[in-house]
């Protein structure tokens, strides 16, 4: 493998300079070149009001790239790029994949019927109450290991959160992303030839779970757990996550 180049996906009210410590480890410490994307619906890029939003975020990934890369996907930005690799078997320029807290979707029906019901209210709350009010509900949900942060600590996420967003595109991807709209894809995960990795965070067990149930399904997935950290591996510890990453290249270069 040449150089590597690795392409960056933000997750759900995200926007690319969420990497940006990630970037700066990775710059310090290694020759890899990254590039950040931003999905549409997120941070001043607007979605097309006439398809669909979930197909708009799978389309921007695979508009990204432009030459041999390995994709890193956090949370929704791994699952479009999960979407997209599996719509595509476009293969030849994806070296390898790393998901970050990203699930391949809700298998039972009645499952799927509860979230995309779920994701449909949060939705209309985003557009009655607005995205300040609902992130400060969102950010103390257990899965982001955010228990016990100050309200100042958890006023700059949100702060941070809601520059350049749009709600109304966001709450179209909350409710049309929705893991109970968005086909469900455990099935496919062997088609994968390239070699993955699962990154989670120790203190995030449901992802933990998906990542164990991936690596059953697909054997040569390796999974990698960061230290300290939530849903948001990258955020809470970027070193930890620099460090799985590197690794994860440095074996799939050999």
């Amino acid at each position: 493998m040449r150089q590597p180049h690795l392409l960056l996906i933000h997750g759900t009210f995200g926007s690319p300079h969420d990497w940006n410590d990630v970037v700066e480890q990775l710059q310090r410490r290694t020759n890899y070149t990254t590039e950040q994307i931003t999905l549409p619906g997120h941070h001043g890029r607007p979605l097309d009001a006439q398809r669909p939003a979930f197909e708009q975020l799978v389309d921007a990934v695979e508009d990204a790239i432009s030459e041999p890369c390995i994709l890193v996907g956090y949370s929704l930005g791994g699952r479009a790029a999960l979407h997209y690799l599996l719509r595509s078997r476009a293969s030849a320029q994806i070296q390898a994949v790393v998901l970050e807290g990203a699930h391949p979707g809700i298998i039972d029906v009645q499952e799927r019927a509860q979230r995309a019901a779920l994701d449909r209210t949060r939705a209309e709350r985003i557009l009655r109450d607005g995205l300040e009010d609902f992130l400060w509900d969102w950010y103390q949900a257990p899965l982001f290991a955010l228990e016990g942060a100050s309200d100042a600590t958890l006023q700059r996420l949100i702060h941070t959160r809601i520059q350049e967003q749009n709600q109304e595109d966001l709450a179209r991807i909350i409710a049309e992303s929705s893991p109970g709209v968005v086909p469900a894809l455990w099935q496919h995960l062997p088609e994968l030839a390239m070699p993955l990795c699962y990154v989670h965070g120790a203190k995030d067990q449901k992802y933990a779970e998906v990542g164990r149930r991936i690596q059953q399904i697909t054997p040569h997935t390796r999974v990698a757990s960061i230290t300290g950290a939530g849903h948001n591996a990258h955020h809470h510890n970027s070193e930890g996550f620099a460090d799985a990453l590197i690794r994860f290249v440095e074996q799939v270069r050999r």
